[in-house]
């Protein structure tokens, strides 16, 4: 909801109240570290990607650079000033000045408790942002389209293309000169390698759909995107195995499961997720851009990997990628259980980040990767735990790094393979 609070010819004040669901937000998956964040969401009360859809939608007009009938006006630098309550800055507050200063704002903001009744829990990570500048109202609307994301660290729904091209028509004019500009687009589009190149550019020449070009004409290297070399990663396990049925848990965008359907040699295959959101998505990728009904071969179903349930049964191989740290202690013995004691499908494939790789990762500040994660591991500690449950289930374990290695070699690469075939004498 937009309104003017206050209107004179000398000075007028835009309100935009944004009101979301507490359920409905819980139910999309914002999960902290602490599990009553399963329950009580942070985003009703913050600054997140929902904001830049309303500033979209509230101020489209503006932020296209329109008005009928005083077009000039469109044109005019003002002195503007923004306030913003509940800004997403859990990292480095330094980065505020570093994103705004350049744009030409002055930076203000607050710091509060998490609780005044309980100062030892320290510091909010958000802030009560106040900016200042001599800007158009459509270049101070697109300054924040982008930097919301930016800050907030993630985005709330599927990321793809289309992101990109949002990015460009919001830092026309002012993203291709700003310093941190890589980090800028790292960070909006969600670390996705493939998808930043691209935006970076376009960006940076200008144009909507050529690639740069290096001096010798030849199109610039884009490099496959960690989640396209775990994905290709995985395949290969599976294919090499041997296997006629795969079932993917727990991650379920349909990704994976989209490219296991073009392989003949795959006569059943299905996904699981607990998120209906997910499960949506991926009947999305799983139907043919033509609009053909999902391929009859592929099933989704909504449940859960850490309960016992028949419809999990019968599979050759069971793939879980990028699943595991999102277990509470709890639920990863559940989960263990459940795949290596009851349903001891011939193959297994585990993939799961890299903890000791974060350093590489200066947004995280040695944190980890996302912040719905219970845990992560380094490389020598998910190897001790696949060993142990290799030997107690009677499984033949191998290892793998997926990505690009770190420049200080002991670091690994960002991600982890674990493969388990099960052993001839325990059938």
């Amino acid at each position: 909801m937009g309104f003017l609070s206050k209107n004179t010819p000398e000075k007028a004040t835009v309100a935009l109240f944004l009101e979301i669901d507490p359920l409905q937000a819980r139910q999309s998956g914002d999960q902290r570290k602490n599990s009553q964040f399963a329950y009580v969401s942070v985003q009703p009360y913050s600054v997140n990607s929902f904001m830049t859809v309303a500033l979209s939608r509230v101020f489209s007009s503006t932020m296209a650079g329109n008005c009928p009938n005083n077009p000039e006006l469109a044109r005019q630098k003002l002195d503007l000033a923004a306030r913003i309550a509940g800004w997403p800055c859990p990292v480095n507050r330094q980065w505020l000045e570093e994103f705004f200063h350049p744009l030409g704002y002055q930076v203000q903001y607050d710091r509060v408790l998490l609780d005044p009744a309980f100062p030892d829990w320290g510091l909010s990570p958000y802030v009560n942002l106040n900016l200042r500048g001599r800007v158009t109202a459509q270049d101070l609307l697109r300054h924040l389209y982008v930097a919301i994301p930016v800050f907030d660290g993630q985005k709330r729904y599927w990321i793809d293309e289309a992101e990109v091209a949002k990015l460009e028509r919001a830092g026309k004019g002012w993203l291709a000169d700003h310093p941190m500009k890589n980090f800028i687009a790292a960070r909006y589009l969600r670390r996705d390698r493939q998808l930043t190149n691209l935006a970076l550019s376009r960006i940076e020449r200008g144009d909507n759909w050529v690639l740069a070009v290096q001096d010798d004409s030849s199109p610039a290297e884009i490099k496959p995107s960690l989640n396209a070399l775990r994905l290709a990663a995985v395949m290969s396990e599976l294919t090499n195995s041997g296997v006629s049925s795969v079932l993917d848990v727990g991650r379920g965008q349909g990704r994976l499961l989209r490219r296991l359907s073009q392989e003949n040699s795959l006569v059943k295959l299905a996904g699981l997720d607990v998120s209906s959101h997910n499960l949506k998505i991926a009947r999305k990728v799983l139907t043919s851009s033509e609009g053909e009904a999902d391929n009859p071969r592929v099933s989704v179903f909504h449940g859960s990997n850490t309960y016992l349930d028949p419809r999990l049964m019968g599979y050759e191989a069971l793939v879980a990628t990028e699943v595991i740290e999102h277990l509470e202690p709890g639920q990863l013995a559940d989960f263990v259980e459940n795949v290596f004691g009851v349903i001891r499908p011939k193959v297994v494939v585990l993939t799961t980040p890299n903890q000791a790789y974060n350093v590489n990762y200066p947004s995280l500040a040695g944190d980890f990767r996302r912040p719905d994660h219970r845990f992560e591991w380094d490389r020598a500690r998910f190897q001790a735990w696949t060993r142990t449950l290799a030997e107690k289930y009677g499984y033949q374990p191998t290892f793998k790094e997926l990505g690009e290695l770190a420049e200080t070699s002991d670091l690994g690469a960002p991600s982890q393979m674990g493969g388990f075939r099960r052993c001839a004498r325990n059938p």
